[in-house]
């Protein structure tokens, strides 16, 4: 009896490691390059760099902005980055900025690889 539970034991460990090497990490990067007038609101829905699970967060921050937010919008069912510069750049001489941001599964949903896109959007402003 122990014999066959030690074997059962053996073949699920084997089959789970087999099923997770199938699926391997996969990072997309994307760089987005957008050229925005100050005081104007810039807006990009995520639900193009993931699916309906996935979750999105800010991973570098941008420094010369107003508004600079990941939200749900419930009237599209997904996440909307929002992004702002003020009227005039907080450090004279700055006239651009960058934000990463990052769409991936939640932790713990039991998936072997791992699935995300990290975004980099490069503002030029003016």
């Amino acid at each position: 009896m122990k014999l066959k539970m030690s074997f059962l034991l053996v073949a699920v460990v084997a089959v789970s490691m087999i099923a997770c090497k199938k699926e391997r990490d996969e990072i997309k990067l994307v760089t987005l390059n957008v050229t925005l007038a100050r005081g104007t609101n810039y807006q990009l829905n995520l639900s193009q760099y993931g699916d309906a699970d996935d979750v999105a967060s800010i991973v570098t921050q941008a420094t010369d902005y107003v508004t600079s937010e990941i939200v749900t919008d419930a009237a599209i069912s997904a996440y909307v980055y929002k992004y702002s510069a003020g009227a005039s750049p907080k450090v004279p001489a700055i006239s651009g900025d960058k934000v990463i941001l990052k769409v991936a599964e939640p932790a713990g949903r039991g998936h072997c690889g791992n699935k995300e896109t990290d975004i980099t959007i490069n503002f030029t402003l003016q």
